[in-house]
């Protein structure tokens, strides 16, 4: 998708236009102009007859660009003086007329993406369990073999002492 101030600034250079620098300078700089959370939620679409025409997703950035349309009119009277901008009109519209994906499309790319990261645990869970039994097997292997090996040595007293230490020794620890 192309940007509007590169489809804009093509237009102006084609048709003479000299204010087509700061039409397309305007655009491109929305973002910087309207700040913080509102540039999320809004976009200048056109300029008719000194009014900037701005769509917003949802009412209540209607509101909160409200609350800034006087500094942000100011802005533009400072620094696009050739739009003679003296007012903006806001529009409420879905999220895809301004290139958004809708909010259902939104809602199943979150039940997606949870899904996901729901399959990922359960895995990495299972190969926690595989990797705990694994474990266990392995110091019931290591207490057989102990217990083989003391049951071999031939003199009493040194097997018992030899047992007495085998319980002493936590399975799976080493000794470094």
């Amino acid at each position: 998708m192309k940007k509007a101030s590169d489809i804009l600034t093509r237009y102006f250079d084609t048709h003479n236009v000299h204010d087509g620098d700061a039409h397309a300078d305007f655009f491109a700089r929305w973002r910087e102009i309207a700040g913080p959370g509102l540039c999320d939620h809004t976009q200048v679409v056109d300029i008719k007859n000194g009014v900037a025409i701005v769509y917003v997703d949802h009412p209540g950035w209607i509101q909160k660009l409200t609350f800034q349309k006087e500094r942000i009119l100011s802005h533009l009277g400072r620094n696009y003086p050739q739009l003679h901008i003296h007012n903006m009109l806001m529009k409420c519209v879905e999220p895809e007329q301004m290139g958004k994906p809708s909010v259902d499309l939104q809602r199943k790319q979150l039940a997606d993406n949870m899904k996901h990261i729901r399959q990922q645990g359960l895995e990495a869970a299972q190969n926690q369990q595989t990797q705990d039994i694994s474990r266990s097997d392995k110091q019931e292997n290591e207490k057989d073999n102990v217990k083989k090996t003391i049951e071999s040595i031939e003199d009493p007293e040194f097997q018992a002492v030899l047992q007495r230490l085998a319980k002493e020794i936590k399975p799976g620890r080493s000794s470094s």
